[in-house]
């Protein structure tokens, strides 16, 4: 289908802002992802393809951001290539000293679980989240490289506790 937009610049600011208003307000915190990350005594990173600003607003709409420090959230402007290329995980991985054998990647998307493939981490897929649809596939996950896909944080916490 080709739209005829006049103002292809105009169109993008008004998707972008309709997305964030979206965004602002509807944005709601998924069940049990607080609970797995205060009842965990593991560093917790963030790695994104939104921007750091908006990951921050976000953090501190759903009451996260005191369990997330601004440093260790990381969004696609800070390296070269954003996913689906490994180039935000080898990142958090080189800044923080990282052992990958000793690191699992959390993705609810198909490019985010290839980019954490590609950098040769564990990564494990999470469809706990509203844009996990019923019509929606894990194997959108299985296929690009994730170990396991849970549908709930106790069980993704329970498979981590047990490795």
């Amino acid at each position: 289908i080709n739209y005829n937009i006049k103002d292809k610049d105009k169109f993008a600011e008004e998707i972008f802002n309709i997305s964030n208003n979206i965004f602002l307000s509807d944005l709601k915190l998924v069940v049990g992802s607080d609970d797995f990350i205060k009842n965990s005594n593991k560093k917790h990173f963030i790695g994104s393809n939104s921007t750091k600003e908006r990951i921050i607003k976000g953090l501190n709409l759903v009451k996260l951001s005191n369990l997330f420090l601004a440093e260790t959230v990381y969004s696609f402007d800070m390296v070269k290539n954003p996913k689906p290329e490994p180039d935000i995980y080898i990142k958090i991985l080189r800044e923080n000293s990282l052992n990958i054998d000793e690191t699992i990647v959390i993705e609810d998307s198909g490019v985010g679980v290839k980019a954490a493939n590609s950098a040769g981490i564990k990564v494990y897929g999470i469809t706990a989240g509203k844009h996990w649809h019923s019509n929606r596939d894990k194997n959108e996950l299985y296929d690009n490289g994730a170990l396991e896909v849970f549908s709930n944080y106790e069980d993704l916490a329970s498979a981590i506790e047990s490795l």
